[in-house]
C-alpha cells in the first residue's frame, strides 16, 4: 500500500465490505470478474494491484465508495461503514462510543485520525481521569458540569464538542493530536508557549475562542458546499451485530434499523 501510494484504512475497509458481500453472496464472481474473494494476503495483494492499475474488478473499486456502492445497489450501503464517504476508523461495536467514534460523524471531513481525540480513547479510565483532560484541555466549570452530568458517567456529545476544539487549537499550533502526543499538553501550556514565541500575550480562553472559530469555519464552509444535519449521520452498520457475535451466539441481522 506504502509503494503504491493507497490509504491503510480506506483500502482495508474497502476489502473488508466487498469480501463480506462476497461471502454472503450479495455478489459473485461475475462481478468480480473471476476474482475469488478469500480472506488472505494473496487477494489483498491482487485487489491492490488491481485497484492501482484499474484492472479486473479493482478498475471499480478505485473510483471510491459512492461510485462503488452506486454500481454493486442490492442494499450494499447498510454494510459500508463509511460517513460522507470516507471509511471508518474506528468501530463502536468494539470500542465503544468515545469522542472519536462520534467526532467521526460530525467531523467536516469525515473519519479521520485528526478528530475527536480524548481521553475516551482509553475507555476503562476512571471518570475522575476523564475530568482531568477535560480540564487541562479547556473545560471551564460550566463546561465540566454538562460534559460529566450523565447516567453513564460522561456525555460523549458534549465531550465530542470539547474535544474538537481542542483539537483544533493543537492544529492551530501545529501540534500532533495523538493521545500518545497530546497528553502533555493543556490550553495553559499551550498559551504560555504562542506567547513566548510571538510576543503576543495570550489567556488559555483565548485560545480556546481561535479554535472554536477555526472548527466553526470549517462546518461553514460545509454548509456553503450543500453540506447539512443529514450528512452527519452514523453508518447503519453500527447498529448491526459483529461476525464473531453471528457466529458464537448465531446471531444474524439482528437490528434491521
Amino acid at each position: 500500500l506504502n509503494r503504491y501510494g493507497l490509504c491503510l484504512v480506506e483500502f482495508c475497509n474497502l476489502a473488508d465490505f466487498v469480501i463480506d458481500l462476497y461471502e454472503r453472496g450479495v455478489i459473485t464472481d461475475e462481478d468480480t470478474q473471476g476474482l475469488v474473494l478469500k480472506r488472505d494476503f494473496d487477494t489483498a495483494r491482487t485487489l491492490v494491484e488491481q485497484i492501482t492499475n484499474r484492472e479486473g474488478f479493482g478498475d471499480s473499486l478505485a473510483n471510491g465508495w459512492l461510485e462503488v456502492l452506486g454500481t454493486i445497489g442490492k442494499g450494499s450501503e447498510d454494510s459500508a461503514m463509511i460517513v460522507k464517504g470516507q471509511a471508518c476508523i474506528r468501530d463502536p461495536r468494539v470500542d465503544g462510543v468515545g469522542t472519536h467514534e462520534f467526532g467521526e460523524i460530525t467531523c467536516p471531513r469525515g473519519p479521520t485520525s485528526a478528530w475527536g481525540i480524548s481521553s475516551t480513547y482509553m475507555p476503562d479510565l476512571p471518570v475522575d481521569k476523564h475530568k482531568m483532560h477535560a480540564e487541562r484541555t479547556g473545560a471551564s466549570k460550566e463546561k465540566l458540569e454538562r460534559i460529566f452530568d450523565s447516567p453513564t458517567g460522561i456525555n460523549i456529545g458534549r465531550y465530542t464538542a470539547l474535544s474538537e476544539v481542542w483539537g483544533s487549537v493543537l492544529n492551530i499550533l501545529g501540534i500532533c493530536e495523538l493521545n500518545i502526543i497530546e497528553r502533555f499538553y493543556g490550553t495553559a501550556i499551550c498559551a504560555e508557549l504562542y506567547s513566548a514565541a510571538t510576543g503576543i500575550e495570550l489567556e488559555p480562553r483565548e485560545l480556546m475562542k481561535a479554535g472554536e472559530r477555526s472548527w466553526n469555519l470549517l462546518k461553514a464552509i460545509n454548509a456553503r458546499e450543500g453540506w447539512s444535519r443529514k450528512d452527519d449521520i452514523p453508518p447503519a452498520k453500527w447498529f448491526s451485530t459483529t461476525r464473531r457475535v453471528d457466529k458464537e451466539l448465531g446471531l444474524t441481522d439482528l437490528v434491521k434499523s
